[in-house]
């Protein structure tokens, strides 16, 4: 092998290994025991219901009340500012407005987590992920670069 296969290789594999433990982890949300139900976005804006997967256990889920504004331009506009959850207003597809609501008896066989801050996504500078792949991007950029300001052999 040359030298450049020994270097892209351990890249490719820690940049596998990275990305498949962030997509199982996402799977699952890391935060409900693996076999239980969980919802996103339950109870609180941002936070995940769990529940025991169990036939002793009685969940029970309410999902936000559908509403639609009519008309268009300033009777929209004016819809959407008392009710900006209604459909088609531009704030009807946040979470805050895509709440749901669950509950379970009993009440020990369920609970619901809340992050305590904000999940970063795969394109928030402060992600892992993002700079596993930004390593990576700038490292690829880099051998291209020196590839091409080789001589060519001929």
């Amino acid at each position: 092998m040359n030298k450049r296969t020994w270097l892209s290789l351990p890249i490719s594999i820690v940049m596998l290994l990275t990305l498949w433990r962030s997509a199982a982890f996402a799977a699952g949300g890391g935060i409900c025991p693996a076999g239980d139900f969980s919802l996103f976005n339950t109870n609180s804006v941002g936070c995940t219901f769990c529940a025991v997967s169990s036939p002793d256990c009685h969940v029970a889920c309410l999902g936000s009340p559908a509403c639609f504004c009519p008309g268009t331009g300033a009777d929209l506009a004016a819809c959407c500012a008392t009710t900006p959850c209604c459909s088609p207003c531009p704030e009807s597809t946040s979470l805050a407005c895509n709440l749901n609501t669950c509950t379970c008896d009993p009440t020990d066989c369920c609970f619901t987590e809340c992050p305590s801050t904000t999940a970063p996504a795969l394109g928030a500078p402060n992600s892992p992920l993002f700079g596993v792949v930004a390593a990576a991007l700038a490292i690829a950029g880099v051998l291209l670069i020196r590839r091409r300001r080789r001589p060519q052999r001929q």
